[in-house]
């Protein structure tokens, strides 16, 4: 029997036509993730870009099933694990979240892997959690970034001028928002398109 199809299926969370999201796994996750956030490519665009340690590292992933962030492993519908995706800050009162995303297997990007793993956090966003508006904070030269969060409803709200630095130069930080009757429109068109969006 296939090891990885036995260790998925139990777990698998929210599916869609090309990726799974699913709880993180320390025993399989752990040492991609940690590979991921001191990759030079992988976080050019993050907004914490110094190395991470095993010791420090380790402790955000044990208490994640105590939290109340919503973090999921990317995978592919075929086992792959690609990335991860999560929700923090979430406020039930005033049904606000934001969101991060990684995805750290470079030969998946461009790919539709992050537009579709955040239809799906999305989805579980407005529709389980029932929240009524998700944000995010993307650096202005992440156009990748930028155009596939624009592709999931997602709409400049502000702009922090000259806010960060990196790769010797000064970045503007745009802070995005999506509203639930914004994203529905998105969510109907993808559940209605027979191709991944």
């Amino acid at each position: 029997m296939n090891t990885l199809i036995e260790r998925r299926q139990p777990i698998a969370c929210l599916k869609g036509k090309k990726v799974i999201l699913r709880p993180f796994d320390v025993t399989t996750d752990f040492e991609l993730f940690l590979k991921w956030i001191n990759d030079p490519d992988v976080i050019r665009y993050l907004l914490r870009f110094i190395p991470i340690y095993r010791h420090q590292q380790l402790p955000w992933f044990q208490s994640l099933p105590n939290s109340t962030d919503g973090v999921f492993t990317t995978e592919t519908v075929t086992g792959e694990i690609v990335g991860a995706i999560g929700l923090e800050n979430i406020n039930l009162i005033n049904g606000t979240a934001c969101t991060w995303q990684i995805i750290g297997e470079k030969k998946y990007w461009g790919k539709g892997i992050g537009t579709e793993a955040k239809i799906l956090l999305l989805e579980y966003a407005f529709q389980t959690l029932r929240l009524e508006k998700i944000g995010a904070e993307i650096m202005a030269s992440n156009a990748g970034s930028l155009g596939y969060n624009e592709k999931c409803g997602f709409r400049e709200e502000g702009r922090l001028r000259s806010h960060i630095f990196r790769g010797g130069m000064r970045h503007d930080l745009i802070l995005l928002g999506v509203l639930k009757e914004e994203f529905a429109e998105v969510s109907a068109r993808y559940r209605q398109t027979a191709a991944a969006f």
